[in-house]
């Protein structure tokens, strides 16, 4: 890339914009041929859509357009198939507490869980597309397609020459760390059982306290711990991989993840337990590939080392949110510039800056009328964040700010 466009990005990002998104088309591009299992020449023509998810420009269609979970699925296999905070049936009966004799029956109970969840929503896809097939012809989106014209054929309808299913996964990282605290406290450093360990979380931590301390200090992804980062690597290499093998089972040509983020990350948060990551019940899960707000606590390069350590090779798409101060830009632009660099060299695929102060938002919230044109990144796209709903805009303002 012309050097002269990446300094007017970055330019432009110090302003206070929200674009441009960052990419690193020298991971992307190898990344995506393997995981559309397309030709590098194809891939050079893959589409970052939406939050930041990919397509290939004009040859696949495949937007998302459901979600999972992660962090529910674990909750699940903690209450043998039930919700922790409703007891309502939630997924597959993997047995009660007792019969996780080592960490590794926990994981493939865990395992069992997830793959069960993801199953459902490949079969979902395939049973839309039928639908619309049948119902909807798209006939001027599959104008704009190769390949549908001289096949006769929309877009849904084997016009297009890629048709995929893509779905959006929340709280990765929480599930992650979740399995690294387990691992550690439970079953590696034997200094609580599993259902000591689960009873403070159906407490919501009240009446835990020490418990709750030992959760939060277990190291967690994003700090460039390689415990931590080793789990977020299993976690998201399990489920991308097995996703990815789901293609031919349901007849697309594709069944990919993305861990990305609109503003549903506070959502999903709302509606899951509190986890032994030490979140408690109804707050935020982590924002796409980012680490928990206020988890990452060994600086940026740190923070860094551990996003790129993630393979990007199975999936279409993980967002890494990184929130700077406009000194960055300014009086540190030199060693903005160089971390940047090393990024890019380590493998790291995209970065989306918000380049705004804690005290500019936490203002806004006490006087919104005197801040209507602050903009912000929420996750893949930006909003007013005087528009933004209150438990939104806390989200917001705890991420951590370098």
């Amino acid at each position: 890339m012309n050097p002269v466009l990446m300094t007017r990005a970055l330019d432009v990002l110090g302003e206070g914009r929200t674009y441009p998104i960052l990419y690193n088309d020298d991971v992307n591009v190898p990344a995506v041929a393997h995981a559309f299992d397309v030709t590098e020449e194809e891939a050079q023509r893959y589409l970052p859509y939406g939050c930041g998810e990919y397509a290939l420009d004009s040859t696949s269609v495949g937007s998302p357009n459901c979600a999972l979970s992660t962090i529910k699925s674990l909750e699940a296999v903690l209450h043998n198939g039930r919700d922790g905070i409703t007891g309502e049936k939630l997924g597959l009966a993997t047995g009660d507490l007792s019969s996780f004799k080592t960490f590794d029956d926990l994981w493939n109970a865990y395992a069992r869980q997830i793959e069960h969840h993801a199953r459902c929503l490949a079969r979902r896809h395939a049973i839309e597309y039928e639908m619309e097939r049948t119902s909807a012809a798209f006939l001027g989106v599959s104008m704009l397609y190769d390949h549908c014209l001289e096949r006769g054929r929309s877009l849904v309808d084997g016009g297009a020459k890629y048709r995929g299913a893509v779905f959006e996964s929340f709280a990765m990282v929480n599930t992650a760390d979740s399995l690294t605290v387990i691992k550690d406290l439970v079953y590696d450093r034997k200094l609580m059982t599993l259902e000591r360990l689960v009873a403070a979380l159906d407490a919501d931590f009240n009446g835990y306290g020490p418990e709750h301390r030992l959760m939060l200090a277990v190291p967690k992804f994003g700090n460039d711990d390689e415990r931590a980062d080793a789990m977020a690597r299993r976690v998201s290499d399990h489920l991308s991989s097995f996703c990815r093998g789901l293609a031919r089972e349901v007849g697309l040509d594709y069944v990919l993840i993305v861990n990305i983020n609109n503003h549903m990350n506070v959502g999903f948060g709302r509606e899951a337990a509190a986890s032994a990551d030490g979140r408690r019940k109804g707050s935020p899960v982590a924002n796409g590939m980012t680490p928990t707000a206020g988890n990452d606590t060994c600086g940026v390069t740190a923070l860094l080392n551990s996003l790129s350590s993630v393979s990007p090779s199975c999936h279409a798409g993980y967002t890494h949110n990184l929130k700077f101060s406009r000194r960055m830009f300014t009086e540190e632009r030199r060693s903005l510039e160089a971390l940047l660099d090393a990024y890019w060299a380590k493998g790291g695929t995209q970065a989306m800056l918000s380049v705004v102060d804690r005290g500019e938002m936490e203002q806004a919230v006490r006087e919104p009328g005197k801040y209507r044109n602050l903009i912000v990144r929420v996750g893949g796209f930006s909003a007013r964040f005087v528009d933004l709903a209150p438990d939104i805009q806390q989200d917001l303002i705890s991420r951590t700010l370098y």
